[in-house]
């Protein structure tokens, strides 16, 4: 059998580099012109990365099998085309060998003819010529156990038919011409070692080669046939498995840019809704303010020139009214405040949490009258954040810690932070009434309070400013609670790099 050279390997090379070749095409025709916006996007691409690996790898698996498939049949193709030769071969030889044996033996005719020395040495390089057929034909015919039988029986008519031409030249050697033609008479009357035994034998084996060869040659028709269909095939399932794989990726990609696309406008329109509804909460809470002044103001002219005019429950509702005012003013600070934080850019910087939560308490210690709390305190890390957004937030959750803890027997606030593994994390931890953990998702809304004002006084905005705070930061805040057993909060400060930089800073300057 030849073996298969890589020059039958073109065509399942050509077949799979136009596939990937279309892959490639696809998967670049299939980015939108928003591509480096979706890319940026990162998780929100989850998905079609999971679609584009499983359709790539369908289509890759069933490329590799339909290309398996027309590299078995580019194979057999090979093959048959090598037997092909291989017949062809045969017959070469076979006719090569007969026309050696004729033309020694013209060149022995001529040379019994002529005496001509030169005759006598071109019969012996054709019998040499006829030896080396022979034993190319031994080769060809090795695979073929009945031509092997019939080359036997060849190379003995050959050898005899070159006994009996020798011994002519042997006789025309001792005895003259004469001798050399009784030899050759006596030869063909006896008919052994003659021409036609060999003519036969190379006929008859040129017949086996001529099935043969219609065989094969049929069958390399066949493989042909089936080589070219399959190559058609897996190239057509091919371009459409891959222009599939880019129609989904495209359509996509288009679904997801539309979706970006109105994500921005309804991010858009809420930012205006947003603009809208904090100037509206800051025009009103401004506009408030001066009948509270004049309310306030009038009340406490009544209360100065006319309280001798009034009785106890006169007096009483005076009290109520200014009481009143004054906590109405409160809320409209606070809704001011609020409002401004929408507006106010974050001017972030190096801030000292121990100093900044120190001058906090002290202040709001000062400003307590129940019983004073046991305060423990950790050390913080230092925070990359605006100093002054970030004591608002230390005086709003102080401040609810003290109140909330003033009626137990002995109050406690513990504060604390640690360096996490993705962000800085800050706690306040009071031993006060709590609340009810089934309210939580109420506890950072503006005006949303989970106890009675009679029990503890407030504008219920405190808590809504700390979430708007820690949120322009890039932040978390979460509280946990039980009733009657205290409330924790936690809250997170910028990125933890920043965090373990300042703080790592902080801390070698200590050390030097």
């Amino acid at each position: 059998m030849v073996s298969i050279t890589d020059r039958w390997l073109p065509p399942v090379a050509l077949n799979t580099a136009i596939c990937f070749a279309l892959l490639a095409v696809a998967i670049l025709l299939a980015l939108p012109r928003s591509a480096a916006k979706l890319i940026a996007m990162g998780p929100d691409l989850r998905g079609v990365e999971i679609k584009v690996l499983i359709g790539f790898l369908v289509a890759l698996a069933l490329l590799i099998f339909a290309g398996g498939y027309t590299y078995t049949t580019s194979i057999a193709f090979a093959d048959s085309v090598e037997w092909v030769a291989h017949t062809q071969e045969v017959r070469v030889s076979l006719a090569e060998l007969s026309a050696s044996v004729a033309n020694a033996e013209l060149a022995q005719r001529d040379f019994l003819l002529s005496a001509e020395q030169g005759r006598k040495d071109a019969f012996e390089l054709l019998i040499a010529e006829s030896t080396k057929r022979l034993e190319l034909l031994a080769g060809l015919v090795q695979d073929n156990p009945l031509q092997e039988t019939n080359l036997t029986v060849l190379r003995s008519a050959v050898s005899r038919r070159i006994e009996v031409m020798r011994g002519a030249f042997t006789a025309f050697d001792h005895f003259g011409v004469g001798a050399a033609r009784a030899v050759v008479a006596v030869a063909r009357r006896t008919n052994v070692g003659s021409a036609a035994d060999i003519l036969a034998q190379t006929s008859r084996m040129d017949e086996v080669e001529v099935g043969l060869l219609r065989e094969r040659q049929a069958a390399s028709a066949h493989n042909r046939v089936i080589t070219f269909l399959s190559l058609l095939i897996t190239l057509a399932l091919a371009t459409m498995l891959f222009m599939g794989l880019f129609r989904g990726i495209r359509g996509e990609m288009k679904r997801r840019e539309n979706l970006e696309q109105e994500l921005e406008a309804k991010a858009k329109q809420l930012g205006e809704s947003n603009q809208e509804l904090e100037s509206f909460s800051y025009s009103v809470s401004h506009d408030l303010r001066a009948p509270l002044r004049a309310i306030d103001g009038f009340a406490l002219m009544i209360e100065e020139d006319y309280i001798a005019r009034l009785d106890g429950e006169g007096r009483r509702y005076l009290a109520v009214i200014r009481e009143n005012t004054k906590r109405m003013g409160a809320l409209v600070d606070d809704l001011l405040a609020f409002s401004r934080l929408g507006r106010q850019a974050v001017a972030k910087s190096a801030v000292n949490m121990d100093a900044l939560v120190r001058e906090v308490l002290d202040e709001a210690l000062r400003d307590h009258k129940g019983t004073p709390p046991l305060i423990q305190m950790e050390h913080l890390p230092i925070a990359h954040a605006d100093r002054g957004l970030l004591r608002q937030v230390w005086a709003n959750l102080i401040s609810n810690a003290l109140k909330y803890c003033s009626k137990s027997e002995r109050p406690t606030i513990t504060l604390s932070g640690q360096r996490g593994a993705t962000e800085c994390a800050y706690v306040i931890k009071d031993n006060g009434v709590g609340f009810n953990m089934d309210y939580v998702e109420k506890l950072f809304g503006v005006f949303q309070r989970l106890h009675r004002t009679d029990e503890f006084e407030g504008t219920g905005v405190g808590l809504a400013t700390v979430r708007r705070i820690i949120q322009k930061h890039g932040g978390r805040v979460w509280a946990e609670a039980e009733v009657d057993r205290g409330s924790t909060f936690y809250f997170t400060l910028g990125s933890v790099e920043q965090c373990t930089a300042l703080n790592a800073a902080a801390t070698a300057g200590g050390q030097s």
